[in-house]
């Protein structure tokens, strides 16, 4: 009897990274990476997946996944055929959950963010330069913007709420990929204003605009049922052969072509103002040195007394808000990383100017954990010491 060869090559590879780690992934690990973001097929994706054959494999050293579609043969120019041809509509739409709060704090988000907000990633991208091996999801070239890739989400309900009257038959919500469109369910008008109602149920995912009198007024994305856990994130894979190149899954013949598409989200790390509390015990010695001095030499004391990395790429200013307690702010935001350089390495010093000694080596880095986001303008990781 013959045997029959069933073969999958790779559609695409996708990854989340994240400036904030050294192996830009994930914390650092032995065995098994544990990742901040987990990525899953809608169940919409499972379906098509299924269709056309194709296999979802997790990739989590990488911090994605990849997927792979069964061939049939190949082209003149050598290259393999899908055994199955994908609609211009179709596309790999996958749900991004977050795993470890962190990263909230130390990627470079938005801290007050809408309940009803979702990053948006797509390959829909026009960018010439972006290579087959890093092709950026997001809408600048150099990683997440926390206003340009959010979009309002909703689920099979979207509800609106319009200051003004609006005329029966006059609104419409399509979907931008199909082109399909609906009317309210319900349009309820009351002292100048409207109430409408819209259920998306026979839409499948994806971004669509409520128009009215034909003037785009909102966009959103449909994300079909509620899910357990809140949605994070959207990664929208479109597999039509009319996308740019550098961009494209699938040739217009169905065909793959040798180098395959590498997606990839990244995640900058964030920068805030170091701010130290410094504390002195009655029992310290610092505090008692400064208590055996004049008031003149107690000022030219604490002028002198500063915190300072090796190569002074961080400078401090002090401030004094009683004889127990110095505050120290970085005049700049500094970036948060999972692992610091000794260059980096912060150490509270007395006598700059004359004869420079270190009070306290080592001080301790920001916890990534805790941010003071009540100035947006002004974000603050904070640190207390006592000594």
């Amino acid at each position: 009897m013959g045997s029959i060869i069933v073969k999958y090559e790779e559609l695409l590879s996708f990854s989340i990274e994240q400036l904030f780690y050294q192996n830009r992934i994930c914390a650092e690990y032995k065995t098994t990476p544990q990742l901040d973001f987990v990525c899953e097929p809608t169940p919409e994706c499972t379906q098509l997946l299924q269709r056309l054959d194709f296999i979802f494999k997790k990739a989590e050293r990488t911090g994605g996944f990849s997927v792979y579609g069964r061939v049939l043969g190949q082209n003149a120019g050598g290259n393999y055929v899908l055994r199955f041809k994908p609609r211009q509509t179709d596309k790999l739409t996958f749900f991004v959950y977050l795993n470890n709060p962190s990263s909230l704090n130390f990627n470079e988000l938005p801290t007050g963010n809408s309940e009803e907000s979702i990053l948006y990633f797509s390959n829909q991208q026009t960018d010439v330069a972006a290579t087959r091996d890093n092709l950026h999801l997001t809408t600048n070239s150099d990683g997440v913007n926390g206003v340009a890739d959010s979009i309002k989400g909703s689920n099979q309900v979207f509800s609106f709420h319009s200051p003004v009257i609006v005329a029966t038959d006059t609104a419409k919500v399509k979907h931008l990929l199909t082109g399909s469109e609906i009317k309210p369910s319900s349009l309820i008008s009351y002292s100048g204003e409207s109430d409408l109602t819209f259920n998306l149920s026979s839409f499948p995912l994806g971004k669509c605009q409520l128009l009215i009198n034909n003037v785009v007024t909102n966009e959103f994305y449909y994300s079909g049922k509620p899910t357990s856990n809140k949605l994070f994130a959207i990664v929208e894979l479109n597999l039509s052969t009319l996308l740019d190149a550098n961009y494209r899954i699938i040739e217009a013949d169905n065909s793959l072509t040798t180098v395959r598409p590498f997606y990839k989200v990244l995640f900058k790390n964030r920068g805030t103002f170091w701010r130290y509390s410094v504390r002195f015990e009655t029992s310290s010695p610092l505090f008692l040195e400064m208590a055996a001095m004049t008031p003149a030499e107690r000022e030219d004391f604490i002028n002198n007394l500063n915190i300072e990395n090796v190569d002074n790429t961080v400078a401090f200013t002090r401030t004094v808000l009683s004889d127990k307690l110095f505050v120290f702010k970085s005049n700049t935001p500094h970036l948060l990383k999972e692992k610091y350089t000794s260059t980096e390495t912060l150490t509270l010093y007395k006598n700059i100017s004359v004869d420079k000694k270190a009070v306290r080596t080592n001080l301790q880095f920001p916890d990534t954990g805790v941010l003071d986001a009540t100035n947006s303008i002004e974000i603050y990781s904070d640190v207390t010491l006592t000594l």
